[in-house]
């Protein structure tokens, strides 16, 4: 499905969010594919029995832990990447056998048009249905009870609605993604590595509607600080040209939101303490980003740093290793999925133990007695 529809995608990536080609399949068709791909070469193996060791008490027996799925689970993607939160998740969900209904971003529309006909063309209706529209449609889906959700977005009015049927849910919440470039690194590739990270996000500057571009053009604005590359804007194509800010204050709009958009602001700092006492003085981020020789330079600033994933000398390059999970902590959010972790998260693990026949010793039965009682305490000592 990915593979044939490709070009489509990139077409539709293109007219949401001015996405290249080449974005689009590294970020996008290509991690979908090699995700759903990485999941059927290890799927028997993931949902197959995994026996564990029964101890003297439970012979004659056999133990073992049984993954199952979890049942109907609900699906809702996000603008920025309209197409990997969706399919991303919806294959680690049918990987585990589950049925799925997901919503893709109302705010990305020809993603959202393009899901609708591909799921129809390629995927099986009585398992997996999508529901187009927007705020008003979601609150209807979050009104039913569910065995799963997973949400890419804002998460406090999901995680309200799953709490009414105590659903599990996974939420990727997103947040500030801090590079921090130590003096001892190679400051050519680090910046190199760190535009390509942050602008390819921004889809070089096609901002996804006209309420997005006017707040960061706010946002830029209001920073008060040094436009040290680029600036320019057009509101009529919404474009907003590559833009690095400089002399930005801590505490002002700029560095506290997320700003889904092609502004990277720069701080300075005397020493590495400094940067990682602001970072752990906030909220814990989805990713960090730590450009750093020193090998003991490095561990600390590892140790040291909370986040949901970490990416060091380069930029985003997590999500090409599907061994991995993805997920964040904390206000970035809860869960994770890709890869074996996607299966576990739409799985629950039913353990099993089956007896033998053997016939079975009164001391198990009524009536106890205190010689019972210490041969009981002797049996379960021995099988521990």
């Amino acid at each position: 499905m990915m593979s044939e529809c490709e070009n489509a995608l990139a077409e539709a990536l293109a007219a949401d969010l001015g996405r290249s080609h080449m974005e689009a399949w590294f970020t996008e068709t290509r991690y979908v594919a090699q995700d759903a791909k990485y999941m059927r070469r290890h799927l028997r193996k993931w949902a197959g029995p995994r026996h564990v060791s029964t101890p003297l008490v439970g012979f004659p027996g056999r133990s073992w832990t049984q993954a199952r799925p979890r049942g109907v689970v609900l699906i809702i993607g996000a603008w920025n990447y309209p197409i990997q939160t969706v399919l991303s998740g919806a294959a680690a969900a049918i990987a585990a056998g589950n049925c799925v209904v997901f919503k893709s971003s109302e705010k990305a529309p020809a993603s959202s048009a393009l899901h609708a006909r591909i799921v129809a063309e390629y995927l099986d209706e009585q398992c997996i249905r999508i529901m187009e529209g927007g705020a008003a449609e979601a609150a209807c889906l979050l009104e039913l009870p569910w065995y799963y959700i997973m949400y890419t977005g804002g998460g406090c009015v999901v995680l309200q609605a799953a709490a009414k049927y105590l659903t599990p849910v996974t939420l990727e919440l997103g947040g500030k993604g801090p590079c921090v470039v130590v003096a001892d690194a190679d400051l050519g590739v680090a910046a190199k590595r760190i535009a390509w990270g942050k602008f390819v996000n921004a889809g070089f500057g096609r901002i996804v509607n006209a309420f997005r571009f006017g707040r960061l053009q706010a946002l830029v604005s209001d920073a008060n600080a040094h436009v040290a590359i680029g600036g320019q804007t057009n509101a009529e194509t919404r474009y907003i040209a590559p833009t690095v800010l400089t002399s930005v204050q801590e505490d002002s709009a700029v560095m506290e939101e997320e700003l889904f958009g092609p502004v990277l602001p720069i701080l300075c700092f005397e020493n590495l303490d400094s940067a990682i006492h602001l970072i752990c003085a906030r909220d814990k981020p989805l990713a960090s980003y730590p450009f750093i020789k020193d090998s003991a330079t490095e561990r600390r600033f590892v140790e040291r740093v909370s986040c949901g994933n970490m990416c060091i000398n380069d930029t985003m390059y997590f999500a090409a290793v599907h061994k991995l999970p993805f997920g964040g902590v904390g206000a970035s959010g809860m869960g994770c999925w890709s890869g074996e972790q996607g299966f576990k998260t739409f799985s629950y693990v039913k353990a099993v133990i089956k007896r033998g026949w053997w016939p079975d010793s009164d001391v198990r039965f009524a009536p106890y007695s205190q010689k019972k009682l210490a041969l009981f305490k002797l049996i379960f000592e021995l099988s521990s």
